[in-house]
């Protein structure tokens, strides 16, 4: 008894195809039967048009004839951090790190056959400045007495312990402070004593000169 065979038709182009089969008894009778087949070796067409990115989300657009099922797959050297509805044909990735990204999408019809297209694309993060702090520096000035020293002039004063005005809180007294008019004083006075020794010395040396001392003497 004859109980059927294998035909491989792998190789074969798809369409429909007559199977005929012969059988000859013992005695010579020869007997025959024809059944046709349709033979499906195409597998799904996928047409990939264009990605929309908005940021940091991909969206491919496409469209795939002649399937039945369909998954989609991230290659395993896909940076962390990828997201995506594989239950839609046109999902959204939705990455955060920089990197290249590969998802594959896997078509099949009702016979088995199976086609794929990966969906590829390179992501770089923006970098987020970072915020420099400035310090403002207000440079500071001093004055400096160009006044010239005069012999006996005063060129230093106590520190101050009151205010000479006697309004202690109007105007407080500073530690070192000296009183403008106090300087011109000094000033005055300094000169006075100093022509007062010039005088002296200068009369000494007349009367020394002229034997004065002598005169004196006899």
């Amino acid at each position: 008894a004859f109980t059927g065979a294998i035909w491989d038709t792998t190789g074969l182009a798809s369409g429909d195809y007559t199977i005929r089969v012969e059988a000859t008894d013992t005695a010579g009778n020869i007997g025959s039967q024809e059944i046709t087949l349709s033979i499906d070796n195409t597998a799904p067409i996928i047409n990939y048009s264009t990605s929309n990115v908005s940021g940091n989300i991909y969206t491919p657009t496409l469209t795939v004839d002649g399937y039945k099922s369909f998954s989609w797959q991230g290659a395993a050297a896909n940076p962390l951090g990828a997201t995506f509805d594989g239950t839609l044909l046109e999902p959204a990735f939705k990455v955060i790190n920089s990197g290249k990204y590969k998802f594959t999408l896997i078509a099949a019809d009702e016979f088995g056959n199976q086609n794929s297209f990966d969906y590829a694309f390179d992501y770089q993060a923006p970098v987020v400045p970072v915020a420099k702090s400035t310090t403002t520096v207000t440079p500071t000035t001093s004055e400096v007495d160009a006044t010239p020293a005069v012999l006996g002039d005063q060129t230093s004063q106590p520190a101050a312990t009151a205010d000479q005005t006697g309004n202690n809180q109007d105007n407080p007294a500073v530690a070192g402070a000296s009183d403008s008019k106090t300087d011109s004083t000094w000033r005055i006075l300094g000169l006075a004593w100093y022509w007062w020794i010039l005088i002296i010395s200068g009369v000494g040396s007349v009367w020394w000169v002229l034997g004065i001392p002598e005169d004196i003497d006899k």
